[in-house]
């Protein structure tokens, strides 16, 4: 990780978008254990059960639920799949996540193939200061674009759901794909710039990198 557990503040609440090894890392829950809270997509709980977590919530796409007096979070689509085994493959859910407060609001794509569900959230919440979009691992495109977003369909993403400010993710981490590691915020820069789009609205943050909000 860019940054370790022990240089982070104390966590409170953690967001699951899907079951896949790059987004459910067990080492790292088993350091987390129960002292923080899991928002779960559709059928995952019995995983970390198995692994003696029981501090965690399932929800279904467009369910709300309350994280805290003050904030409600809501479980959206996203266009994905899950499986750590060739056995389980789609057998438990998978989605993004909404947060919202009285003043504030903030989206998670999640892992995401691009797809109409993108409009549908930023009609129903009426956009977002904050969003987190993915924009790599979509090479090559035949295989991968059903899955992920390319730069340019982040992009596209990003107007979708009418976000005041979005952070891109889901690049430069894993080798997973064809692209270079270094590719996918270069092909953000142009497309942002084909579009006529401030890309002070689209920010591309380093691993290990903070940004105040």
């Amino acid at each position: 990780p860019g940054i370790s557990l022990d240089d982070l503040p104390e966590i409170h609440e953690v967001l699951i978008s899907h079951s896949h090894y790059d987004h459910l890392d067990a080492p790292t829950i088993r350091t987390l254990g129960n002292r923080v809270h899991y928002w779960l997509p559709s059928g995952l709980s019995g995983w970390f059960r198995k692994r003696g977590i029981s501090s965690c919530t399932e929800l279904a796409w467009w369910e709300p639920a309350a994280m805290s007096p003050a904030i409600t979070i809501s479980s959206v689509p996203a266009q994905h799949a899950s499986g750590r085994t060739p056995f389980d493959r789609d057998a438990t859910h998978w989605c993004g996540w909404v947060l919202q407060s009285a003043g504030r609001s903030i989206y998670f794509a999640g892992d995401t193939g691009y797809s109409p569900c993108f409009r549908e959230i930023g009609r129903t919440f009426r956009g977002f200061d904050l969003a987190m979009i993915p924009i790599g691992a979509y090479a090559p495109e035949w295989l991968m674009r059903p899955m992920h977003l390319n730069p340019a369909e982040a992009v596209q993403a990003h107007l979708d759901v009418s976000s005041c400010l979005s952070v891109a993710c889901h690049w430069g981490t894993f080798r997973m794909t064809d692209e270079a590691l270094n590719e996918p915020p270069r092909l953000l820069t142009e497309e942002l710039r084909a579009r006529q789009v401030d890309p002070g609205q689209f920010r591309v943050l380093h691993p290990g990198e903070t940004l105040e909000v």
